[in-house]
């Protein structure tokens, strides 16, 4: 993985950079990552058509006004993992989904892939806020399992995903078995943001 070992980077991250129908692995602690890394990774001139965020641990009302402002020209959708507070939102073209129980991966799977179905023209991106959150509530076979359909998926769909994953908080057995499902890698590497392609 870039930033890990003494081989170089295949490229430095910038919009565009990653064609429809990828999967990559963001390592980062937190929200050690800067926004624009998201934005970057998006396909084609980095404004999508429609925008998915699953987010399972921020606050869902700061991630409905992250959306409201982003550049996207169609469909945005807010999945909330975790928070069983209603979500109600009055926005313009922003649907929003609580998913109360975050061990329900199979309900989290189908919300997602229906939202893939659906994309527009313009293309979909789909941001996942964290693997790392999700590996709290659920095992790694688990999870590993739930991202082998859900990144074929996304292929499939020729959308471009991304997943926020701190590998700070994980062993290197295992960051490097869920990396193993990805098409590409984001890490550090001399102070700037490179991407990785598996080979």
């Amino acid at each position: 993985m870039a930033g890990r070992d003494s081989r170089s980077p295949n490229e430095r991250v910038c919009p565009g950079v990653v064609e429809p129908g990828t999967n990559v692995l963001v390592l980062a602690a937190g929200d050690d990552a800067p926004g624009d890394v998201c934005t970057d990774l998006c396909a084609d001139d980095g404004s999508p058509g429609d925008v998915l965020l699953v987010e399972c641990s921020r606050d869902p009302v700061d991630c409905l006004d992250k959306l409201a402002a982003h550049s996207a020209s169609g469909r945005k959708r807010l999945v909330a993992v975790g928070d069983d507070a209603e979500l109600r939102t009055t926005r313009p073209r922003i649907e929003a989904k609580p998913i109360p129980d975050p061990t329900d991966l199979s309900t989290l799977g189908i919300t997602i892939s229906e939202f893939l179905g659906g994309s527009s023209d313009g293309g979909t991106t789909v941001c996942f806020h964290s693997l790392t959150d999700l590996l709290d509530r659920a095992s790694l076979e688990r999870v590993f399992r739930f991202l082998h359909v859900l990144t074929s998926r996304v292929d499939a769909a020729d959308a471009v995903a991304h997943y926020h994953l701190d590998p700070a908080s994980h062993s290197v057995r295992d960051v490097k078995t869920i990396a193993a499902l990805f098409d590409a890698t984001v890490d550090r590497f001399d102070g700037e943001w490179v991407l990785d392609r598996a080979e």
